[in-house]
């Protein structure tokens, strides 16, 4: 039921694994969780009540689902960063689960609900793996820590030191192949290895030992579950229902191709290089900022130039917002025919501020492929109409901008009032997005020119 309902969020999930994300635990998630699920094969203590657990499950999953989407709507590019839609595959799988084999079958599993929500989101990782520097090392060995506490939950049944061995020697044996041939692998193939295969064949050596078998075979299930036609057909006719609302992710085919040495046909300058990138996009991606000519009486403005080997690594940062803000900020899709194509925009609120002692900005965005990199390309300017302060310099992601200070923001219940930017300066940025477009594609046809 929860593959029909989630199939094609998933399956977009694994097309951004197999291309390259820097966090593809959840591509191999639904394996962990299996193996955690067997854990859970003995009958729980009670008396079942279905009818309870139909209204349960029922309003339960509604109100999940529903404040799910209503948070998707709220704060759109926080909920992409989160990947928050994700999360409603656990909570129907958790409503199917109630049905059939009721509440209290469902609420004793919790730790396996806990684990499944905390690795969902490739949010949780990318942060984990930037604490520890941002290797691809890092976020193997934090993946083979996931799959060791698979095991360590999926061997419910056995005695507490047998499950400690074989989550440990799970650990052990995913940490040398990270160590050893982590190198010459693909991240991908590396999280396959350490978070299904080496993870399942402990839980299988685990699970077939005497003092699982006997613990099953004492606490089974008193009779086989049974459940009519029409309940089946609701939950079947229901899973069909969430797949029409989960269609397929729109993404671009194609970039725009300019040349790789287009900023040396402009006139930014004084490049400035933000090192903490890579520990968000991997070791061979680079963060540039440019500087533009000022001109006194107008807004400053910068560019900033994020550059990766990869498209992938593109679509994980996609949802970021590299500058501070006292607000949570959404990204804008704009159609104007003078911007480079795909453009978006986003601006802090400076109607907001209590104080001068933050630069708001307005930013404009876009992607583009230049030579064999692929980049992202910020141009933000300064709220300031006197030119008297530059744009905020970009910063790393940190976990309470992401977390507790938006969810803060929402429970109060804030106007989601976006604020308004001058017409100079969205006119300055959007000048300048057009000349670099202009100078990139007149280069790329072998003309040469100056922003």
């Amino acid at each position: 039921m929860t593959a029909v309902a989630y199939a094609i969020p998933y399956a977009d999930t694994v097309a951004l694994a197999v291309h390259g994300a820097r966090a593809p635990l959840p591509a191999v998630l639904p394996v962990l969780v299996i193996l955690i699920t067997l854990g859970y094969r003995t009958a729980p203590r009670g008396v079942a009540d279905a009818e309870s657990d139909w209204i349960i499950a029922a309003l339960a999953g509604i109100g999940a689902l529903a404040g799910i989407e209503l948070l998707s709507h709220r704060t759109p590019t926080l909920a992409g960063l989160w990947h928050l839609k994700d999360f409603g595959a656990p909570v129907w799988f958790a409503c199917v689960v109630t049905v059939l084999f009721g509440v209290r079958h469902v609420v004793r599993m919790w730790p396996m609900w806990l684990f499944a929500l905390c690795c969902v989101s490739p949010l949780p990782l990318t942060l984990a793996t930037a604490a520890l520097g941002g290797s691809d090392t890092a976020a193997a060995l934090l993946t083979a820590f996931a799959g060791a506490v698979a095991v360590l939950l999926a061997g419910r049944m056995t005695p507490q030191a047998h499950r400690a061995v074989a989550a440990l020697s799970c650990f052990a044996v995913s940490a040398l192949t990270v160590v050893g041939i982590g190198g010459q692998l693909s991240l991908l193939v590396i999280t396959v290895l350490v978070a299904a295969v080496f993870p399942t064949l402990a839980t299988a050596a685990l699970l077939t030992t005497r003092p699982a078998r006997e613990s099953l075979a004492e606490h089974a299930w008193a009779e086989p579950h049974q459940h009519t036609v029409r309940a089946l057909a609701a939950l079947a006719v229901t899973a069909v229902a969430l797949a029409l609302l989960n269609p397929p992710v729109a993404r671009s085919t194609a970039l725009p191709l300019v040349p790789a040495d287009w900023t040396d046909k402009t006139t930014l300058d004084d490049p400035v290089a933000f090192d903490f990138v890579t520990r968000y996009a991997g070791p061979e991606a680079t963060f540039v900022r440019y500087r533009t000519p000022a001109r006194p009486g107008l807004p400053a403005l910068a560019v900033d130039v994020l550059t990766a080997p990869d498209r992938a690594t593109l679509t994980d940062t996609a949802d970021i917002i590299w500058y501070p803000s006292t607000r949570p900020v959404d990204y804008r899709a704009v159609t104007d025919p003078d911007l480079p194509a795909g453009s978006r925009i986003a601006f802090s609120n400076a109607d907001a501020a209590t104080d001068g002692a933050h630069s708001d900005w307005f930013l404009i965005t876009w992607e583009w492929q230049a030579g064999n990199m692929f980049q992202r390309v910020n141009v933000v300017a300064s709220q300031s109409l006197t030119g008297d302060r530059l744009p905020p310099e970009p910063q790393p992601v940190r976990v309470l901008d992401v977390s507790l200070r938006p969810a803060l923001w929402v429970a109060r219940q804030q106007p989601n009032d976006a604020g308004d930017v001058d017409d100079l300066v969205v006119a300055r940025a959007a000048a300048l997005a057009g000349a670099l477009a202009g100078t990139a594609g007149e280069s790329a046809d072998g003309t040469a020119a100056d922003a």
